[in-house]
């Protein structure tokens, strides 16, 4: 799935409060789809499930997969 749409799954699915809704500073995104973007941006980190394997990023088409 693009990362658009598992922002809106997530999104979904776990009914983010008004804090994580709130659109940032210069931005057009909220804070939580800014969290669920950093999955991709930042998937080399150790910390990040991406890197660990829970997820994966397929490069060639920007999909995300469980």
């Amino acid at each position: 799935m693009q990362t658009s749409e598992l922002i809106h799954q997530l999104t979904e699915a776990y009914q983010p409060n008004e804090h994580w809704r709130r659109i940032l500073k210069n931005r057009n995104d909220s804070h939580f789809s800014q969290i669920v973007r950093n999955l991709v941006c930042h998937r080399d980190r150790i910390t990040n499930t991406i890197h660990h394997g829970v997820l994966y990023y397929n490069p060639q088409n920007g999909t995300i997969c469980i």
